[in-house]
């Protein structure tokens, strides 16, 4: 009986151990579909350059075009993933500038991704207006995407 006893205690200390060992060691996991591919394009801001000798711009231009906006229109800019996922970018969104327009300034080495689109909302993330065509953002330093965009009230 002792032996069955002794038995029985090394396998249950066997398992405990093989638990600890899987416990602290936990296997790889890989992400979900949901999860974006990449990470978002940072916040366009232009660049802090006093340095006006150079005519060639390092970067480009988005400009969404609102001519017949509604009043406090805010507008933001998304980003599509591989699966399909529309995401807000951070620090692309505000209302729009004088001319019915919002411009954004892309670093170069923004030059060329894609796809982006802009939605329209009546206020700051009040009830959506509209919704623009996809598009990529330019790919040479210098120039600009125009999105123009309409609708009636």
């Amino acid at each position: 009986m002792n032996r069955k006893k002794e038995a029985v205690f090394w396998l249950a200390l066997i398992l405990a151990l093989i638990s600890i060992l899987l416990l602290a060691h936990p296997l790889p996991t890989q992400a979900g579909r949901g999860l974006p591919p990449r990470k978002p394009p940072p916040a366009a801001q232009p660049p802090d350059d006093d340095d006006d000798k150079d005519p060639t711009p390092d970067g480009a231009h988005i400009v969404l075009q609102v001519p017949s906006a509604p009043a406090r229109v805010w507008t933001i800019v998304q980003w599509q993933d591989t699966a399909g996922g529309w995401h807000d970018i951070e620090g692309w969104s505000g209302s729009l500038d004088e001319g019915n327009q919002k411009t954004w300034w892309l670093g170069p080495n923004l030059l060329g991704k894609g796809p982006f689109r802009w939605l329209v909302y009546q206020g700051e993330r009040g009830k959506l207006l509209a919704t623009s065509d996809s598009f990529y953002l330019p790919d040479t330093a210098g120039k600009k995407v125009r999105v123009e965009m309409s609708f009636s009230e």
